[in-house]
C-alpha cells in the first residue's frame, strides 16, 4: 500500500475510535433522552418545592399541606407546575415531615447525575430521589 493510503486508513480508524469512545462516554441517543427526562423531573420537583408548596401553605394559613393537590389559586398563578411526571404519568411523591420541613420525590433514571448537575445546591438525596426543603412561613 502507498503511504498516503495507509495514513488515510489510520486517520479514518482514529476517527471511528473517537466516535465510539464518545458514544460510550455520553451513552448515545437513549442516554440523552433519559437525561432530558430526568432534567424535567428535577425542574418539576424544584419548582414544586420552591413555589408551589409554599403557595399551598400560604393559602392554608401558613401551614404545610398534608398532601399535594391542585389548588386553583396556586395552580393558576404559577406557570410550569406539574404534580405528576409527564413521562411516566406517576404523581410526584410529597411527604410533610414537620411544620416546616417537607420532601418531594421522583423516580429518576440517573439520580446521581441529577444530584451533581441539576439539584447540586439543594438538599437532594440521590439514593431516594428526594428533595428536602424548608418552609419558612410556618412554626416548628
Amino acid at each position: 500500500m502507498r503511504p498516503s493510503v495507509i495514513s488515510s486508513v489510520m486517520i479514518g480508524a482514529l476517527v471511528l475510535i473517537a466516535i465510539a469512545l464518545g458514544l460510550s462516554v455520553a451513552g448515545g441517543p437513549k442516554a440523552g433522552r433519559l437525561e432530558k427526562e430526568d432534567k424535567v423531573r428535577a425542574e418539576d420537583i424544584a419548582r414544586l418545592a420552591g413555589k408551589y408548596v409554599p403557595c399551598l401553605a400560604e393559602e392554608a394559613g401558613r401551614h404545610l399541606p398534608e398532601r399535594l393537590f391542585e389548588d386553583d389559586v396556586c395552580f393558576n398563578s404559577l406557570t410550569g407546575i406539574r404534580l405528576a411526571d409527564p413521562h411516566s404519568g406517576a404523581p410526584y411523591r410529597y411527604e410533610r415531615i414537620s411544620d416546616t420541613r417537607f420532601r418531594l420525590c421522583a423516580s429518576f433514571h440517573r439520580a446521581d447525575r441529577v444530584a451533581m448537575h441539576l439539584l447540586g445546591g439543594l438538599d437532594f438525596d440521590a439514593d431516594t430521589g428526594c428533595l428536602s426543603a424548608t418552609y419558612y412561613g410556618g412554626s416548628d
